[in-house]
């Protein structure tokens, strides 16, 4: 029976992918990703099937953070004309 996925492990390795994609660009390896977020490159693979994958899952994570960040930020005491 396979364990259960964890989000701890999955968030590492979102952050880890944004630094290695940062440092290194798109040719950031799925090796040197689980090495930064401290798992096996197979542990990478349980989460994310292809190096694709996590790019999509990056893109949504970062996007979703952007959004909320700037949400949280608004000043809604300003009115449209």
């Amino acid at each position: 029976m396979a364990r259960p996925k964890s989000e701890d492990k999955k968030q590492a390795l979102l952050d880890a992918a944004t630094t290695a994609f940062a440092q290194s660009g798109i040719a950031a390896s799925t090796a040197l990703i689980a090495r930064k977020a401290g798992v096996a490159e197979g542990t990478l693979f349980r989460y994310f099937a292809t190096k694709d994958d996590l790019l999509n899952a990056l893109y949504l994570h970062l996007k979703q953070d952007l959004c909320q960040t700037m949400l949280a930020n608004l000043d809604r005491t300003i009115t449209l004309p």
